[in-house]
């Protein structure tokens, strides 16, 4: 009785999931992909992209539902290595749907302003002002204040002044954010 009210429905049951969920991360594991002690890490990180992605299946017939949460999962596992991956590289990974907000508060997709997908020059251009932003969200917050003032290109004698701060201060400040960028592999900027 059970077996057909949960077919009806359309539901997939719960210990299907989690046997699936397992099944994944223990073969990641098994090719040394992830090591063992994260193996309850990326059961919860499965079962919420499961919980996030329930709703896109389509009974259309052209897959089962088990084949396509296998997707997802392995999807989704790809993903975490990847962000591992480029955490060891100092990269930040962005996709082309990364919305970009304007200081007027409108939104822009970054696909949206990118004319030719190949077109690389652009890309790193504005792959290093989210990096920056990024990197700008790690300081503390009298050096996010400085670091502001001169991305709108003040001087060091004006920040002081608007600041209340000494100049050699203000340069201390300076030296510290180069030193974080450095340490994030945007030293040139």
């Amino acid at each position: 009785m059970e077996k057909k009210r949960l077919k009806k429905s359309d539901d997939w049951p719960e210990e299907e999931k989690e046997k699936l969920i397992r099944k994944v991360v223990r073969s990641a594991i098994r090719q040394g992909i992830f090591p063992k002690f994260e193996f309850q890490d990326l059961c919860q990180e499965m079962r919420t992209e499961l919980y996030l992605k329930r709703d896109r299946y389509k009974a259309d017939g052209r897959a089962k539902k088990s084949t396509f949460f296998e997707e997802v999962l392995r999807n989704k596992l790809g993903q975490i290595k990847e962000k591992e991956r480029a955490k060891k590289r100092h990269a930040i990974i962005i996709s082309l749907s990364t919305e970009i907000r304007h200081p007027d508060g409108s939104i822009t997709i970054l696909e949206d302003i990118i004319p030719d997908k190949r077109s690389s020059s652009l890309m790193r251009h504005l792959l290093k002002k989210l990096a920056v932003k990024d990197v700008v969200k790690k300081l503390p917050s009298k050096e996010q204040e400085i670091c502001y003032h001169l991305m709108e290109q003040h001087s060091i004698e004006e920040i002081a002044k608007q600041l209340g701060m000494h100049r050699k201060s203000i340069e201390y400040h300076i030296n510290k954010i180069r030193e974080v960028f450095a340490k994030e592999g945007l030293k040139e900027l």
